[in-house]
């Protein structure tokens, strides 16, 4: 193989890894705004809203839904990612194969021992 051609095949392979790459961030991007829509419409349809910590929930996903983030009142209800064993309800988005996002909507109270496949942590102390 001579040098220029090395230098194709090299140039060839970058791009098609970067390629690959944007594709799977941004199934990625589709998976967690399909789900945090389908949790936010889930809680709505309950009447949870105003009661609800979004926790793992992207909020920048779901615009200005929670209009009281930033006051200190305990909330009965809190997401988690994951599907969760004593979930009221898990949504569940996979656009592709081998991009698969949940979310799960737990008592706060129940939050600790949910049981999420996923490590993550509340945006208040569960432990209350």
């Amino acid at each position: 193989m001579t040098r220029w051609s090395s230098g194709k095949a090299v140039t060839g392979a970058v791009v098609f890894f970067y390629s690959c790459l944007i594709v799977f961030i941004s199934l990625n991007q589709v998976a967690t705004g399909a789900v945090s829509r389908s949790m936010v419409q889930e809680i709505e349809t309950r009447g949870l809203l105003g009661d609800t910590d979004p926790g793992s929930l992207v909020t920048e996903a779901t615009g200005n839904l929670f209009p009281d983030l930033g006051r200190v009142t305990e909330k009965h209800y809190v997401v988690i990612p994951g599907p969760a064993r004593n979930a009221i309800v898990t949504v569940k988005s996979s656009p592709a194969p081998g991009i698969h996002k949940a979310l799960s909507l737990v008592r706060r109270e129940d939050a600790a021992t949910a049981g999420s496949q996923d490590e993550w942590v509340c945006s208040q102390s569960c432990a209350e």
